[in-house]
């Protein structure tokens, strides 16, 4: 009776090792849904580009990225479903391309429309920090932007660095009264983003009584200099640094006032700079912005599509 159970149960064993085989197969077969790989799906940002715009920088970023990155062209764009995307980032899209996301795109998503051709309102982000990453650009703005996103969108509290303007921006002084009403304009069209993207600005400010407010101006590493109703006291205290500046190539341009150490190299004369003194003389926040992309191009060879 012992042996016969002892059969019995070798038997039992042998039939059912091929079931388990089976299962254990099909198991393999079949992919597993863990709560990591959850994760990976859902904390994704997608891409979608109409331009080679900070490609490379996201392209090198997404490889150590704490979240998984997708990147679309326009054209392969047209072909995704966008409906299970749950951040989306649009850039530089044309309008055909921003109409076919917008038929599957998944209306609770965050998404970040920037420079879109379009009529259609697709966007739902409003965030400067986001815009200052991507305009300003690079490597490390790029990777910062993928935390700060991943951050924000989805939780996260991993530690991310500010977003920065490129190092190698051409230098731009402007020697001003403090006291003038050009001090506040240019403080305020300093809040363009693109003009922070290409130009480096210094703006020197100082009154006549405080010597201790320009005798130590150091402007001889500036690409630009801009002077404006500076006294004898003054042109006496900056003129050394004025013509390091001019000599190693500076547009230096003066305005309102007797040049008494022949400092300015531009003249405003000429057809080809008249334009800096007439935004100069209309003011306000709006002729300072474009004085400043005048400058840009003009003195320090930054192409104007660069401006935004």
């Amino acid at each position: 009776m012992h042996k016969e159970i002892g059969r019995n149960r070798i038997k039992g064993v042998r039939i059912l090792a091929p079931l388990v085989m089976v299962l254990l197969v099909a198991q393999l077969m079949v992919p597993g849904v863990t709560v990591a790989q959850v994760e990976t799906v859902e904390h994704r940002i997608t891409f979608v580009l109409g331009t080679d715009e900070n490609l490379a920088s996201l392209v090198n970023a997404s490889v150590n990225a704490t979240v998984n990155i997708s990147i679309y062209n326009e054209t392969e764009a047209k072909s995704v479903n966008f409906s299970n995307e749950s951040v989306v980032f649009l850039a530089s899209l044309d309008n055909e391309t921003v109409a076919s996301i917008n038929q599957t795109i998944n209306r609770s998503a965050y998404v970040v429309a920037y420079n879109l051709s379009s009529s259609i309102s697709i966007g739902n982000v409003d965030d400067v920090n986001i815009t200052k990453y991507w305009v300003w650009g690079g490597d490390e703005n790029i990777m910062n932007l993928i935390t700060y996103m991943d951050n924000r969108f989805y939780g996260n509290s991993t530690a991310v660095d500010p977003p920065e303007p490129p190092e190698d921006r051409a230098k731009v002084a402007f020697v001003v009264s403090e006291k003038s009403s050009y001090a506040v304009w240019l403080e305020k069209a300093l809040d363009d983003l693109y003009i922070m993207r290409n130009l480096n600005v210094s703006l020197c400010t100082y009154t006549h009584d405080d010597p201790e407010s320009y005798k130590n101006l150091n402007l001889s590493d500036q690409d630009a200099i801009f002077l404006w109703m500076i006294g004898y006291p003054v042109q006496d205290a900056i003129h050394d640094t004025v013509l390091e500046a001019k000599d190693k190539g500076a547009g230096v341009i003066t305005i309102g006032f007797t040049d008494l150490y022949n400092l300015s190299s531009v003249n405003l004369s000429s057809p080809e700079y008249a334009d800096i003194a007439t935004y100069w003389a209309n003011g306000g926040t709006e002729n300072m912005r474009r004085l400043l992309v005048f400058l840009g191009v003009k003195l320090c060879d930054i192409p104007i599509g660069d401006f935004g």
